[in-house]
């Protein structure tokens, strides 16, 4: 394997070149083995998913020789792609390319006037990147995630994923990883009546990602203003500051897929949390 990659810093695995010269090399993120193959003027990609619960998903990503026994090519879906350029790219991470659907632990009464932070722990997409003219060859989710509809009823709303973790309040309970990213979602509840959180979705489509001085992945900020006498919900994303993530300095490694146009957007009440 080439120098450009190296494993001694598994939570500094994105961005970093992977040059193979006719190699081959496997990765292992827990719930996804991704292996690749360089030949002349090709890339050959093989992944598979695998059962993983969420409390044994490791929290690095292990680069495994092809002699282990746990590496079974012939069982990986393959990907070719033919390129004249470098035997080498990159690992680009990104969010979801749907919304992500969560609960909270319980659920929460967020009075009139009142605010509340949450944090979500989301599993992360990868993206194949070659060098040096930055095409994407291909994208693949670390973790499959279930289809869930979400909306007002079945003719109004959007095809979403259902999270398998759930919204905390306590951002030290929160555990870096290569795999994940950390989504923080301020409400204010402007209105005149009680707002009732127990399922709301995330919009992940509109978020950038950055990176922190540890190597943890966290998304801009989601803000859901529950409108003063009226059932909408005004979104916006706002970068990240030191008081809500602890942390003073980031790095944007990821743009959003569909930026909100204009600072705002208003929408139904319906499009973002369950009403009972």
């Amino acid at each position: 394997m080439g120098n450009g990659y190296k494993m001694r810093d598994t939570l500094r695995l994105w961005n970093q070149d992977v040059t193979l010269e006719n190699e081959q090399a496997c990765w292992d993120f827990g719930s996804l083995f991704l292996c690749l193959h360089s030949k002349t003027n090709e890339w050959q990609i093989r992944y598979e998913h695998k059962p993983c619960a969420i409390e044994d998903e490791p929290n690095e990503v292990k680069c495994l020789p092809l002699t282990n026994k746990a590496v079974d090519l012939s069982s990986m879906k393959l990907k070719r792609y033919i390129s004249n350029e470098e035997n080498k790219l990159y690992f680009a991470p990104c969010l979801p390319d749907r919304s992500i659907v969560v609960k909270t632990i319980d659920t929460i009464y967020l009075l009139p006037g009142k605010q509340i932070t949450l944090f979500v722990s989301v599993s992360l997409w990868v993206r194949l990147m070659a060098r040096p003219s930055e095409q994407m060859l291909c994208e693949i989710p670390i973790r499959e995630l279930s289809d869930t509809w979400f909306g007002a009823n079945p003719l109004m709303g959007e095809m979403c994923y259902s999270s398998k973790t759930r919204a905390r309040t306590d951002k030290t309970a929160l555990i870096t990883s290569a795999n994940r990213a950390i989504i923080p979602v301020t409400i204010y509840n402007k209105n005149s009546e009680t707002l009732e959180l127990s399922k709301f979705s995330i919009p992940s489509l509109t978020l950038s990602l950055y990176e922190n001085n540890v190597g943890g992945l966290w998304s801009s900020r989601v803000e859901f203003t529950h409108l003063k006498d009226a059932q909408g919900v005004q979104l916006s994303t706002e970068k990240l500051n030191e008081d809500i993530t602890g942390f003073k300095e980031w790095q944007k490694i990821s743009e959003p897929r569909q930026p909100i146009k204009g600072s705002f957007i208003n929408k139904a009440i319906s499009t973002f949390f369950t009403v009972s």
